[in-house]
């Protein structure tokens, strides 16, 4: 299956999920830490301005507002798909696929392990 933009919550791991595959995000947060994630995606040039909630889920279920919730939900998609934002979700999928994050854990883990360990003695 072919995806060509990746609309979601922001939560982190489809945040992580979209960056490690180099997609644009239409990014629509609505709890917690989504909020941070969809501005950080925004901010970094691989997602659409985070959408409001009230713009997806209209209050009244008439067909203006779905028709309005429907245009806005189209211009993010078509934003998302500009080459700009394509571009940027590549050049960062290709950044994160040159690091080794478990490596880089282990030793940050290993450098405080053993930084505590100097300081007890």
């Amino acid at each position: 299956m072919l995806c060509i933009t990746w609309p979601c919550c922001n939560c982190s791991g489809t945040t992580a999920a979209a960056l490690h595959a180099g997609i644009p995000q239409v990014v629509c947060p609505f709890m917690l830490d989504q909020f941070y994630w969809a501005e950080r995606m925004f901010w970094i040039g691989v997602a659409t301005e985070p959408l409001k909630r009230n713009y997806l889920l209209p209050d009244e279920n008439d067909d203006d507002c779905v028709r309005e919730a429907a245009n806005m939900l189209a211009r993010a998609i078509d934003h998302a798909l500009s080459p700009k934002l394509k571009t940027r979700a590549s050049e960062i999928a290709e950044r994160l696929s040159l690091e080794d994050g478990v490596l880089e854990a282990l030793k940050i883990l290993k450098e405080e392990i053993s930084c505590s360990n100097s300081t007890r003695h």
